[in-house]
């Protein structure tokens, strides 16, 4: 099932944020921040995307979180996502209706843009197969540096 984010889900969604976190060789030079993910999730319900994936038990087992914003060079809104983390076991069907709903929930709102990032450097290939399979196209690469 999916469904709307709430502050009671935001103690599963850190939990959930921190495997994404030790999935990631992208992110492991960077502190996670328990706080941080609190703020974003306080943001994304409040101003935001924010929904939750949940199995048959009533567990979170996927999260999406997302923002409009405005680009510096233009008044159109754009979506941008903070993250999209399922459990292994559970990613096909719910990574889909989690992605679906942010689509919807931009279009609603008006955005002339919505994007996706892939940036935790786990399986990327696998990720930018699944976007591009619901209909978004690469439009760039971001590169690292680290210090």
């Amino acid at each position: 099932m999916i469904r709307q984010m709430t502050t009671e889900d935001i103690g599963p969604v850190i939990g959930l944020c921190n495997l994404m976190y030790q999935e990631s060789p992208n992110y492991k030079k960077l502190v996670f921040s328990p706080s941080r993910v609190k703020q974003i999730a306080l943001n994304a319900i409040k101003d935001g995307f924010a929904e939750v994936a949940v199995n048959n038990l009533g567990h979170i087992v996927g999260v999406m979180a997302g923002c409009l914003v405005q680009p510096s060079f233009s008044q159109d809104f754009m979506a941008c996502d903070y993250i999209l983390y399922v459990i292994r076991a559970f990613r096909g069907p719910a990574s889909f209706r989690l992605v679906n709903d942010y689509i919807k929930w931009a279009k609603m709102r008006g955005a002339s843009l919505i994007t996706v990032g892939v940036t935790s450097g786990g399986d990327n290939a696998k990720a930018i197969e699944f976007y591009e399979a619901i209909g978004f196209q690469q439009s760039g690469v971001q590169l690292r540096m680290e210090v």
